[in-house]
């Protein structure tokens, strides 16, 4: 079987962590805290802050993936008029394009308990995943 690409709603998936994944934090002592999956099981997953240097163990549900906002500088003499509202629509892209290239796991539907990856975004409530053949 080859791979398959596919839309699955986001209710269909949850995250599959993997060291590198860049992460935020969502409940507890170090709600909010950000940064970088270095370690993890069913149980825990270790997040490295990069600002105190140190490394945090929490459970895989309690962290979202996260992706650091670009950020422009804007003390330009050169900025003219304010942007349109179409302008800010354009620039304000996809909320959840950040998720592409991110590794998830299909929790329903047909394709229960295939891992893949997101390719694209389709909608807020559906993304184009890329699903690893199995091989039963």
């Amino acid at each position: 079987m080859e791979d398959v690409t596919t839309t699955v709603p986001f209710s269909s998936l949850q995250k599959d962590l993997k060291a590198g994944d860049e992460v935020r934090i969502l409940l507890g002592d170090h709600e909010g805290v950000m940064g970088w999956v270095v370690n993890q099981d069913e149980d825990y997953v270790c997040v490295f802050n990069d600002r105190t240097g140190t490394e945090i163990e929490v459970s895989p549900g309690i962290v979202q993936f996260f992706t650091s906002p670009f950020v422009f500088g804007t003390e330009s003499s050169e900025l003219k008029a304010p942007f349109t509202d179409a302008q800010k629509r354009v620039m304000k892209g996809d909320s959840n394009s950040h998720l592409v290239g991110k590794q998830v796991m299909v929790t329903k539907g047909d394709f229960r308990g295939y891992r893949g990856r997101i390719k694209s975004t389709v909608s807020e409530k559906r993304v184009l995943v890329e699903l690893k053949a199995r091989v039963i």
